[in-house]
């Protein structure tokens, strides 16, 4: 690698590591480390914690779309939109989920079951 490539890749690394929480690039590796060392001895993050699921609200129907309910959890959504992170995994067919193209395609309602 030339020293214009060692610069950057740097500079990359100096710039993450502004970045990350919880330590930087050192903090992320030592957690990793711990995740790994725990992983071997098969530990058990979630041992002792009950999954629950949570009360919703059903939109479909007399809730759904066109109804007020629908319009004012829409309005509730759309104000903390700019709050939110979304996640697209990428690569892949969507044959697991169930759906015959890739998963870019599927809709929000296939997803919601709405």
């Amino acid at each position: 690698a030339s020293a214009e490539e060692k610069d950057s890749f740097v500079r990359q690394l100096n710039e993450i590591d502004g970045k990350l929480p919880g330590g930087g690039l050192k903090g992320y590796l030592e957690r990793a480390r711990g995740l790994l060392a725990d992983a071997q001895v098969g530990k058990n993050p979630f041992a002792g914690l009950t999954p629950e699921v949570p009360l919703g609200q059903k939109l479909f129907g007399d809730s759904g779309p066109g109804s007020e309910t629908y319009a004012e959890f829409e309005r509730l959504g759309m104000a903390q939109l700019s709050k939110c992170a979304f996640c697209l995994v990428a690569g892949g067919m969507g044959e697991r989920l169930g759906y015959p193209g890739i998963k870019i395609g599927i809709t929000a309602e296939v997803t919601t079951g709405a």
